[in-house]
């Protein structure tokens, strides 16, 4: 019997895979616990694949990227035609400190996902949507820019890497490529000192759609004329943040992937991000499709 053929991507991941750290400062003294599968990137492709969604991912891995890590991204069949390797140095990394005041700092190494990183023309082919994530600014605007001249739907997730690494040219540049903009409330906000604005609203003269996620409080759904708040799904107690943005999308593509409308692929964000926040690690929320839609007809109701 010939194999079965592989589905082709609907979405492609562009971002980190990397190694994470996780800090309680809560505690005293604070305790460091590790090391978790990570990265954007790979957050995201671990749960849309569990989701259903065929999902191709680029980035740069290192010499010591885990062999458990690559073994997890296969058995879940993502596409890996695209993840390059450089054994020159240590893979990226990322040390996250869950603060007594409920914030979350970040530290990132970027190690081989530079500036320099580039995906060939074959990354964008064929899909239907493209997440760009966390990256250095010319890395990231040169991904964009292929998934916009392809013809896909294109989103801009830079998250922490905004405050770090963009000026207001970079952003311009990026956001002329983009359909989806995704930033929580503090990238609402770096995003709107770049480009010298106060209103989010402003941020419709560049792209078509914008989501933004405010932790507790939920998220809202900005398009040029219509703004949905999305109710936030309470949870006994909160472990740790790490990976909640990315459980969102990881959702929202889950639904987009079924044709579901923008508002309940939100819902289905918001649900995964809960789940998520739940437990220790960015992969370690929801692992199937099913259990989702379960908890989103229950919301439903």
């Amino acid at each position: 019997m010939p194999p079965a053929k592989k589905k082709a991507a609907f979405l492609g991941v562009f971002g980190h895979v990397n190694i994470d750290w996780i800090v309680d400062a809560t505690k005293v003294p604070s305790v460091e616990d590790g090391p978790f599968f990570g990265g954007v990137a790979g957050n995201i492709a671990v749960a849309a694949s569990r989701f259903g969604v065929p999902v191709r991912v680029g980035s740069v891995i290192g010499r010591n990227f885990p062999k458990t890590y690559l073994r997890l991204l296969e058995d879940l069949n993502v596409d890996l035609e695209f993840l390059q390797r450089n054994d020159d140095v240590d893979t990226s990394s990322c040390r996250m400190t869950n603060m007594p005041d409920g914030s979350q700092k970040k530290e990132i190494c970027h190690g081989p996902h530079n500036e320099k990183v580039r995906m060939p023309q074959g990354f964008v082919k064929g899909l239907e949507r493209l997440h760009v994530s966390t990256g250095l600014p010319e890395a990231c605007i040169s991904v964009l820019r292929l998934g916009h001249e392809s013809g896909c739907k294109v989103a801009f997730d830079p998250g922490a890497d905004l405050k770090r690494h963009y000026d207001r040219e970079h952003l311009v540049e990026a956001l002329s490529f983009t359909d989806l903009l995704c930033v929580n409330k503090e990238e609402l906000e770096t995003a709107l000192d770049l480009l010298g604005e106060r209103s989010y609203k402003v941020l419709l003269k560049f792209v078509k759609t914008v989501i933004i996620t405010k932790d507790q409080k939920g998220s809202t759904l900005v398009t040029k004329g219509s703004e949905t708040k999305i109710p936030a799904i309470k949870v006994p107690k909160v472990v740790d943040q790490t990976g909640a943005g990315d459980a969102y999308r990881s959702g929202l593509y889950a639904g987009l992937y079924r044709k579901y409308s923008m508002k309940d692929c939100c819902i289905l964000g918001a649900i995964a991000a809960s789940v998520c926040i739940q437990k220790e690690g960015a992969q370690e929320g929801l692992q199937s499709w099913p259990e989702l839609e379960q908890l989103f007809l229950k919301a439903k109701k």
